[in-house]
């Protein structure tokens, strides 16, 4: 009688150490998918694509643009080109001018005392 007290005394304790060993499990477990799952996210993010800086698009001028922004004719705006002075672009019959080019020939001609 004593030997089947003992025996299970045994069965208990072992009962007990394997419930432990469960919820040991289950912890590990829960810990390695919360890893996991943090581990998705951050490869998630990754793999999601990047916004990429959209180059501003060169704002072109016609002929008539340009004079009225410098307030000259035309014609003086021919000369300019011919000179070098102004940088422009013939398209077919049709001069164009880049913003940027125009501001810098207007800078360029800065009265300093």
């Amino acid at each position: 009688m004593n030997n089947t007290k003992e025996v299970n005394e045994r069965i208990l304790k072992i009962t007990e150490e394997l419930k432990m060993i469960m919820l040991k499990t289950t912890e590990l477990e829960s810990q390695e998918k919360t890893q996991q799952k943090e581990r998705i996210k951050k490869l998630e993010k990754q793999l999601q694509p990047q916004p990429q800086p959209q180059p501003q698009p060169c704002q072109l001028l016609t002929l008539y643009e340009v004079c009225d922004i410098l307030r000259v004719k035309r014609w003086t705006i021919y000369k300019l080109v011919e000179s070098g002075k102004l940088k422009g672009y013939k398209m077919g019959k049709e001069y164009r001018f880049k913003k940027e080019d125009v501001d810098a020939y207007f800078e360029s001609n800065l009265i300093k005392y």
